[in-house]
């Protein structure tokens, strides 16, 4: 499974999960983010939604181009992609990206911004 979706009260949180790609974006995740912002915007009992990586020390290595650009037009590419980024969808509450999906959910749930340290 690419992604994990479960939603737990008030919180969504959406796993990164593709070990041997250091979680690279390819078109079935990307669709699969997509359906679970819908779904995520929709429910009007999530209140807030965390992004986190499954893989301990890594969020994302960025976009699977060997997937990405065999297996899609230029143009379906380009309308898919468009779609899938969460820019494309309205998310009516904070969203948290991170390593370490605990400390937005603690963040959260004390009123508080996250403490998330930045690896670079």
């Amino acid at each position: 499974m690419s992604l994990i979706y479960e939603k737990q009260g008030h919180i969504a949180r959406l796993g990164l999960n593709r070990p041997k790609q250091l979680n690279a974006l390819d078109p079935e995740i990307l669709l699969e983010l997509h359906k679970a912002w819908k779904d995520v915007n929709e429910d009007s009992s999530v209140r807030v939604a965390v992004l986190y990586s499954a893989l301990p020390g890594i969020f994302c290595s960025g976009m699977d181009l060997k997937t990405a650009i065999p297996r899609l037009s230029r143009e379906m590419r380009m309308m898919q992609m468009k779609d899938a980024f969460t820019r494309e969808v309205e998310i009516g509450m904070p969203v948290f990206g991170s390593e370490d999906a605990r400390e937005g959910v603690k963040a959260q749930k004390e009123k508080r911004k996250p403490d998330f340290p930045c690896k670079y």
